[in-house]
């Protein structure tokens, strides 16, 4: 078979080319190629046409320990705890507590005196707007506060703080929207009171998050050695 479509075969001479003739064309004194290990050319190596792979080395424990310490390197380095700008992420928490203050300022003004209902609900009809206004902001600006609080301390406990901190604040929103359903009061002052704890949690959560995001920095990667 000296002149089939996929190169010499093994019985063949370095000399002759595909169409039988010694010493003729490109292929006219060019050596016998070999494996890596000095044996023939296995089965599936005279199968191609490209005959440059033949000499390549086979897989070796060094290249697979190589690339194991590279896989490694990439894991610790993604296991390490982000860095934090701990200024910027207080100045962001009390921006965003000063915003909850208001809107749950202007929440509960707007619900009492243009609506007619008594927000918060477990707080009855006692008390005139302003002052359960200014009450309830300070616990929403108390919130803010404690919520940036413990975003600082998952971002040195755990992997994904921010993450881990929107699962904690969806919980402790979910918790405050159906705590006033819970009390006895009217339906529609209950309704009305978990509204705004939905909408005050939810904005305290998301900009808390953001600014967390915004705060950290993430070593980078480690780079390849080739």
């Amino acid at each position: 078979m000296a002149g089939t479509p996929f190169g010499r075969s093994w019985g063949d001479s370095p000399d002759r080319d595909r169409h039988g003739t010694e010493g003729s064309g490109h292929r006219a004194g060019r050596p016998r190629r070999h494996g890596a290990d000095g044996a023939p050319p296995r089965a599936w190596q005279r199968s191609f046409r490209c005959q440059s792979g033949i000499g390549r080395s086979a897989w070796r424990a060094d290249s697979a320990m190589a690339r194991y310490r590279r896989f490694v390197a990439l894991h610790e380095a993604f296991s390490q705890p982000p860095q934090v700008n701990e200024r910027r992420l207080w100045l962001s928490g009390a921006g965003v507590s000063a915003a909850a203050a208001g809107a749950a300022f202007a929440g509960v003004l707007v619900l009492r005196g243009l609506f007619g209902f008594d927000v918060p609900a477990f707080g009855g009809h006692q008390g005139r707007a302003v002052p359960v206004a200014a009450t309830y902001a300070l616990c929403a600006a108390a919130a803010g506060l404690q919520a940036t609080a413990l975003l600082n301390v998952l971002a040195t406990v755990a992997a994904r703080p921010v993450r881990a901190f929107g699962w904690i604040g969806a919980l402790a929103v979910l918790l405050l929207t159906l705590l006033p359903l819970t009390v006895r009061a009217p339906l529609d002052d209950a309704l009305a009171t978990a509204a705004l704890n939905l909408v005050t949690g939810c904005l305290i959560t998301g900009s808390v998050a953001a600014a967390g995001a915004w705060s950290m920095s993430w070593p980078p990667p480690p780079r390849a050695p080739y």
